[in-house]
């Protein structure tokens, strides 16, 4: 065997050392290159030794003074209430038995005791004969606040939603929204209530469910909102509603959904057309007045005027004729008069009926009687006709029905042509209990009624809107003064009627017959 000189074994020996001292070197520096904090223990719990990372992270000046303040590192309790030191002796156990253990641990800082909530991994390492612990130490604070951040934006969002909610539900009228494939993705309570279904119970399915046959055609509030239409209205049962969409928009611009105002307009449609019909009213109102003061003034001037001429009469015949004529001027006149009283009491629902025994022949006389002299200026023929089956004795206002009659043939009188015919007839249509409904007709060859002024002819005021009455006279009160009398006798009236082809009036009237007389 070859002796190996002391010289050899001694420079073998330094390169071997040499060797050793470079690679802890190089594990010196590995070990405090590494990002995390790394503490080297012993399967006692004592400290070996910690790279730069956990000087940082605890903020001591050197290994020796973590070294004396390792003990002190954690509290004395974690945050879930255990003993930090029974705590950290399970995980141990676990990492010498598993190989690895994993835990969220808070430390304080060894100078401020400020805590450091971290995540701990345990990992079991051979050392020589034995085992060592290296704990890897994740600081987790910034970590903590990103999550309570979220957690804060998180609360504020639902506190948000919340109120919207809130806010969306104390609207009065239904309100929805529905997303890009037209699914409902939130509805208030006004849309329950219409719907009669919860909230969650329509989340998600499509709008059209309202089961509206608007749902499927272009006149869908969103199909006109994809056009830009975004204010559409429809209606369903009798009740109108208006619909305001507006596009959701996502943080990119896009359309994201849509968002439904549904008001129920029914109402407001019924104010605008009770107000245009009182304008209306109004204005037709302001032209009876003129007409009105017009047809006073007339028989007004005829009174002053043969008033002035009967005084100045000197014959008997002169003054005869002014008195004739100061006559018939203020029948006429008080037929205004009575006309414009009897309306006021229409308007205020106070007219009333009278019951007394009567024949019905002398309403119609009475009639012939107010029309004669008209008559006999225009040389028009009138034919009466009572049918042969019916009782000539009721009780009722005979007055109010003479007022019919006459309202009737004077205007039969007014609108035909000289020596034109104008026909009455009166015929029993039933009788039940001693109750007669008898029909009237009253028939001219006069000038017509178009179909337009046939809906308006009952209406108060509306005749004296017409220029049929500037040419022709009248306030246009009598129809509807008959109308309502007719009425109140449980009666009904209408025309039939083409213009140049005259005109039938026909009204109904029940009345008790007078069981004490018989003819």
């Amino acid at each position: 065997m070859e002796d190996i000189p002391i010289s050899r074994l001694l420079e073998s020996r330094t390169t071997y050392a040499n060797a050793l001292s470079e690679a802890d070197e190089h594990m010196q520096i590995m070990f405090d290159a590494t990002p995390l904090s790394c503490i080297l223990v012993t399967n006692e719990h004592t400290f070996i030794d910690c790279n730069k990372a956990a000087l940082k992270l605890f903020e001591v000046p050197d290994k020796e003074y973590f070294k004396n303040k390792f003990s002190k590192l954690s509290p004395e309790y974690q945050p879930d209430g255990s003993k930090s030191k029974d705590k950290m002796l399970k995980n141990f156990e676990k990492t010498i038995s598993e190989g690895f253990s994993q835990v969220e641990w808070m430390y304080s800082m060894p100078a401020t005791g400020e805590p450091i909530p971290c995540e701990v991994t345990l990992v079991r390492v051979k050392y020589r004969e034995d085992y060592i612990i290296a704990g890897y130490t994740r600081d987790l604070r910034e970590h903590k606040a990103l999550l309570n951040k979220i957690q804060k934006e998180n609360e504020k969002n639902e506190i948000m939603a919340h109120w919207y909610e809130s806010l969306l539900d104390a609207i009065p009228f239904p309100v929805s929204t529905q997303d890009v494939n037209e699914k409902w993705t939130f509805v208030n309570t006004a849309l329950e209530a219409v719907l009669d279904k919860k909230r969650d119970e329509i989340i998600g399915i499509p709008c059209k469910c309202w089961g509206l046959s608007i749902c499927d055609t272009d006149e869908c509030a969103i199909v006109c909102a994809k056009r830009g239409q975004m204010r559409t209205y429809f209606s369903d049962e009798n009740t109108s509603y208006q619909v305001d969409t507006k596009l959701i928009k996502d943080l990119n611009g896009e359309t994201s959904g849509y968002i439904e105002i549904i008001q129920d307009i029914t109402q407001i449609e019924r104010m605008i057309k009770q107000q245009v019909e009182i304008e209306a009213a109004n204005s037709v109102k302001s032209s009876f007045l003129s007409v009105m003061s017009h047809e006073m003034k007339t028989p007004m001037n005829a009174i002053t005027g043969m008033t002035f001429i009967g005084k100045k009469a000197t014959d008997i015949e002169g003054k005869d004729l002014a008195l004739n004529k100061i006559e018939e001027a203020s029948e006429q006149l008080l037929g205004l008069i009575n006309n414009v009283l009897d309306m006021s009491n229409i308007e205020a629902n106070r007219l009333e009926l009278s019951n007394i025994e009567f024949d019905i022949r002398n309403p119609l006389q009475k009639a012939f009687l107010y029309i004669r002299s008209s008559m006999k200026e225009k040389r028009i023929r009138l034919s009466v006709n009572l049918n042969n089956n019916m009782p000539f004795f009721f009780i009722g206002d005979d007055q109010r029905l003479t007022q019919v009659v006459i309202n009737l043939l004077s205007n039969a009188v007014k609108f035909t042509p000289k020596e034109g015919n104008i026909s009455l007839s009166v015929s029993l249509a039933g009788e039940e209990n001693g109750i007669c409904e008898l029909r009237f007709e009253v028939v001219d060859t006069g000038i017509g009624i178009s179909p337009e002024q046939q809906e308006k002819i009952f209406q108060p005021f509306e005749q004296a809107e017409g220029g049929l009455t500037r040419t022709h006279g009248g306030m246009g009160l009598g129809l509807v003064l008959s109308k309502r009398i007719i009425e109140l006798m449980d009666g009904g009236i209408w025309v039939e009627s083409e213009l140049g082809n005259g005109s039938r009036f026909i009204f109904t009237v029940k009345l008790s017959r007078d069981v004490k007389k018989i003819v």
